[in-house]
């Protein structure tokens, strides 16, 4: 008995050499796998969590094409995992927004300035906005410099 019990007890998420967390070969949304998304009938490859392995597939995650691509730049955490990217406590998650570029998440009161209520709408985090403003300024650059 005590082995059964000890077999649904919540383990320490397996690492890899890197550090991370070994990814789940499943989506936790629709069970499917990087060769089928249960819910599109399409092949589509998997995001996981770097702290617990949990995976899923960006169209079940909703992600952006733009919300893809930031994930892959850093050690992006699923919902259950998220914590704020300046304290790094997940404590407060009632707090948390979450960014609608990257997903990073941050306690609203540890942005600066300080926020006391989420915005309305979609929201970007200052990581983004600066992303954003450096395309803008290579678009403006190069706007005129085109054949003529």
């Amino acid at each position: 008995l005590k082995g059964f019990l000890h077999s649904f007890s919540r383990s320490a998420p397996k690492k890899g050499p890197n550090g991370l967390a070994l990814p789940n070969d499943y989506c936790d949304f629709c069970l499917g796998d990087s060769t089928m998304n249960q819910k599109t009938g399409q092949s589509e490859g998997l995001v996981s969590c770097s702290d617990c392995g949990r995976s899923g597939h960006p169209t079940c995650l909703q992600f952006t094409p733009v919300m893809m691509a930031a994930v892959k730049t850093y050690r992006w955490q699923c919902i259950e995992c998220k914590c704020c990217n300046v304290c790094g406590t997940s404590e407060n998650d009632d707090q948390l927004l979450f960014c609608d570029d990257c997903d990073r998440g941050y306690h609203m009161y540890c942005l600066s300035p300080p926020m006391t209520e989420p915005p309305e709408g979609s929201w970007s985090c200052h990581l983004c906005l600066v992303l954003l403003k450096d395309k803008a300024s290579i678009y403006q650059q190069n706007q005129g410099s085109g054949p003529e």
